[in-house]
């Protein structure tokens, strides 16, 4: 992946891959490689206009319309993670449209390629919290009802956003811009780095932002899996069905990218190394894909398509973010022994509806106030 081929702002390779100088022979490739700009051009801009409105939308809803949860902490942080990619499209078309040159200053140069690698731990850990959090809730219920807050998940998700910033210092450091037969370019500059410090930087993003991750997830999911083989659980909750989407969505986007990153790190110029670069384009855009699908995701993960039409984006998100009550057997041993003892006195029969009833309202309003942490 050469510097002027970077349609992830050369997150590969370094400043000695570049080739700025086309041969006469190459100008077939050159002719290919125009049409594949024009076709990014189309379809990060596809992806912008898509991503940008559908995240806006989950995160003001979520945000200032809905009450506060521990689901709807987590999905508005990952549509927040989401935001930050799109936005960061428009610079890449236009970098894409001035033939890889670089107009917008240093400062951004370092700044906006890294948006994109921040998005990309930023959600692959928020992921990874929440399947952590679907465990526990389903494993370790009446712990997850009494100890699960929207001030918990917040700082998990505080937590995740300052690892995911750490995590992309690297991209930020080595970013230059670079003065190239009178045109300004935005590259990756290792020259007096430490040997191999790409090497080091792409290895260590492919194995804590997505092997780790995607280890910890599928272990979740199996113990998910487990519990409801095991249970009278029919079938999955809606948050979870959603969650799964989420995290398949996010892997299967993802994946190729790493893979021909991990590839291309081998070096040569053999005609497989060829091929993985013809290939870039495909897998970088299919990344940036993944930043404009989870809004559609929480849309009709939760039903069919004519009845989501005919609810409101609140009502929608609202039941895409639910709440399972955690079912606490104790609670179940005492409400059948109430009822044995009203069935035996019919008499205090309305008295312990009462009561009952008050339990009941008890219950909602302690599922209240960990919900409003």
């Amino acid at each position: 992946m050469d510097a002027n081929s970077s349609y992830i702002w050369s997150n590969w390779t370094d400043w000695e891959d570049s080739d700025y100088d086309i041969a006469p022979e190459e100008h077939d490739a050159k002719a290919l490689k125009d049409a594949l700009n024009l076709a990014a051009m189309i379809l990060y801009s596809l992806i912008f206009l898509l991503g940008v409105p559908g995240n806006v939308a989950v995160i003001w809803i979520a945000g200032f319309q809905m009450r506060r949860r521990p689901n709807t902490v987590w999905f508005l942080s990952l549509s927040a993670a989401d935001l930050v990619c799109c936005l960061s499209l428009p610079f890449l078309v236009a970098q894409l449209a001035l033939s890889y040159r670089w107009p917008f200053g240093s400062f951004l140069c370092k700044v906006l390629p890294s948006a994109t690698i921040f998005s990309m731990f930023a959600s692959v850990f928020l992921l990874t919290g929440i399947s952590v959090d679907r465990c526990l809730v389903t494993l370790h219920p009446v712990w997850a009802h009494n100890r699960r807050t929207v001030t918990h998940v917040a700082l998990a998700c505080s937590l995740a956003w300052a690892l995911a910033l750490l995590m992309s210092l690297p991209s930020s450091l080595y970013r230059q811009t670079h003065l190239l037969q009178s045109d300004v370019y935005c590259i990756n500059d290792f020259d007096g780095a430490p040997t191999n410090t790409n090497h080091v930087i792409q290895v260590t993003r492919f194995v804590f932002g997505f092997l780790l991750p995607f280890l910890l997830i599928g272990a979740c999911n199996g113990l998910l899996l487990l519990r409801v083989r095991g249970s009278r659980i029919r079938r999955p909750r809606k948050v979870y069905r959603l969650v799964l989407l989420v995290v398949l969505c996010f892997f299967i986007c993802w994946l190729p990218y790493h893979l021909v990153g991990l590839l291309l790190l081998a070096g040569g110029e053999s005609q497989w190394r060829r091929r993985l670069q013809a290939a870039d384009p495909l897998v970088t855009i299919l990344a940036y894909l993944n930043s404009c699908l989870n809004p559609f995701l929480y849309v009709f993960a939760g039903g069919g398509f004519r009845e989501q039409l005919r609810r409101s984006l609140r009502d929608i998100f609202e039941g895409a973010f639910e709440e399972e009550e955690a079912s606490n057997p104790q609670s179940k041993t005492k409400s059948g022994a109430l009822s044995v003892e009203l069935t035996a006195h019919p008499r205090g029969k309305r008295e312990g509806e009462r009561v009952q009833g008050e339990g009941r309202g008890g219950r909602e309003g302690s599922g209240e106030r960990t919900g409003a942490g």
